[in-house]
């Protein structure tokens, strides 16, 4: 009886948005996908948060922006120590909505003081006594009281705060002991925009460009696994990886076998953001013991055009397509959250995926290449198999699920999703569930399930890290 509720949802969520989008509209339109190539600054994870919450108009450029500038004049000084005045006015360009109070603080700035007032009035801040607000470095702790008085978590306790703030994914990943750093600020502002502030999370500057090179610090491999997660957000053409000292090296080991492609063991942990037809998506480089780095040449279509509807990072060079990405995400995919459950999420945007697109089969009279990719389904709603994945992979990221293409047989070469669902993975073949007389058949299945009914796996990777080894309810 659930399961008949949430499909009758999902129809309805289906007939509205079909509807209302525009990007229904055109059947024939004159889309590229060619990519931008002008990502020329190096970054971190910290500068690259700063960098999104500039294009939000939440931070400043700390050199003058002038209609020459290009994204690596904007300098953000990520490795500074964040201080407590330009944390009230982030915040409060981030949260604040005015207030007729006056700035009770004599040492703060003009430029800060309508800030500080709102900061102030919300009971967010207190000063430090005597009566001063306080211009000097902010701790990591003092923003974690900051987000408790804004979210309402009742504690200032050091410990509870950061357990809530963990759980809360609101922590920085690259924290650094000695001081709390601009960057790490900027994580922190960015969580908590997309988390609970998502209306602020509009472009008002322009777009930045993909990063050519993006640098990480790990003492750990799980802190070097999770970086490296957040970092192809970004879709940077190389990762820099630097073990601290304090990593032990039996995880700097295991960093450089499960990262190295060519002599990989089946844990390799960026599968999902990957596209796995190219074969080799990275190469790993070692420069010494504890720095290594990582050449990300082939990004899936998939996670390429989810970076690009974030609507801040520049990948496709076409604004047409972008601007469709984009409307296609807001007004179809991303309704799909306010489902009840990620089950019922994976299944809706499953049988809109089905209700939607076509199989190409004018793909094999030559001539229609776009069917492998994205670009496929938004000029003809027509793709082949892995056309199918890659639009899933797209629309699972944008709900916040993790999937991949897997590439394997099944009456010839043949592609299908890896979907991570409640922790386990699944087989989803949203091609044959289309073209086939029963949508649930291919849908959440084990690894046994489907090598019994014609498909086979020809990747190390889908059938040993990521399993799937029961199906879905099993």
């Amino acid at each position: 009886m659930q399961k008949r509720i949430i499909w009758l949802l999902s129809a309805l969520l289906l007939l509205c948005s079909v509807l209302t989008n525009p990007a229904m509209a055109a059947e024939t339109a004159a889309y590229e996908d060619t990519l931008w190539t002008n990502g020329v600054y190096d970054s971190t994870l910290g500068d690259m948060a700063g960098r999104r919450l500039y294009v939000y108009g939440i931070v400043d450029s700390d050199r003058e922006i002038t209609e020459q500038s290009t994204d690596k004049d904007v300098i953000l000084n990520a490795d500074q120590a964040a201080g407590r005045l330009d944390a009230a006015l982030y915040f409060y360009r981030l949260c604040g909505r005015g207030t007729e109070g006056n700035c009770p603080f004599p040492d703060v700035p003009e430029e800060y003081a309508e800030a500080v007032a709102w900061l102030y009035s919300e009971g967010i801040v207190k000063g430090v006594g005597n009566g001063m607000y306080g211009v000097g470095d902010l701790t990591e702790y003092q923003a974690l009281v900051i987000l408790s008085r804004l979210l309402g978590w009742e504690t200032e306790e050091r410990d509870v705060l950061y357990t809530i703030a963990e759980a809360e994914e609101l922590l920085p990943l690259d924290r650094q002991e000695e001081v709390f750093t601009r960057g790490e600020l900027f994580q922190i502002l960015c969580a908590l925009a997309e988390l609970h502030f998502p209306e602020r999370c509009v472009s008002v500057q322009a777009e930045m460009s993909k990063p050519n090179l993006l640098s990480i610090q790990a003492d750990s491999y799980e802190s070097a696994k999770r970086q490296l997660e957040a970092a192809v957000v970004y879709v940077p053409a190389r990762i820099a990886v630097t073990f601290l000292e304090s990593c032990p090296m039996e995880d700097v080991e295991a960093f450089a076998l499960h990262y190295d492609w060519d002599t990989a063991d089946s844990g390799f942990p960026l599968i999902w953001a990957l596209n796995l037809t190219y074969r080799k998506p990275c190469s790993l480089v070692r420069y010494s013991d504890r720095r290594y780095e990582l050449k990300m040449p082939c990004y899936s279509s998939a996670y390429l055009a989810f970076a690009d509807t974030l609507d801040w990072l520049r990948v496709y060079d076409d604004e047409a397509f972008s601007r469709c990405l984009a409307e296609f995400a807001e007004q179809t995919i991303l309704p799909l959250r306010e489902m009840p459950t990620e089950y019922a999420r994976v299944r809706a945007a499953h049988d809109l995926l089905c209700e939607l697109a076509d199989y190409d089969y004018e793909y094999f009279k030559g001539g229609r290449d776009e069917a492998h990719r994205i670009l496929g389904f938004f000029i003809h709603r027509k793709v082949v198999c892995d056309g199918y994945a890659n639009v899933y992979q797209w629309m699972l990221a944008c709900l916040g699920t993790k999937s991949y293409v897997v590439v394997g047989k099944a009456e010839g070469s043949h592609a299908w999703n890896k979907v991570q669902l409640e922790g386990a993975w699944y087989n989803v073949d949203v091609c044959w569930s289309d073209t086939g007389s029963d949508q649930e058949k291919y849908f959440l299945k084990s690894d046994a399930w489907f090598e019994a009914n014609d498909h086979s796996f020809t990747d190390p990777f889908s059938t040993t890290a990521f399993a799937s080894l029961k199906e879905y309810g099993g």
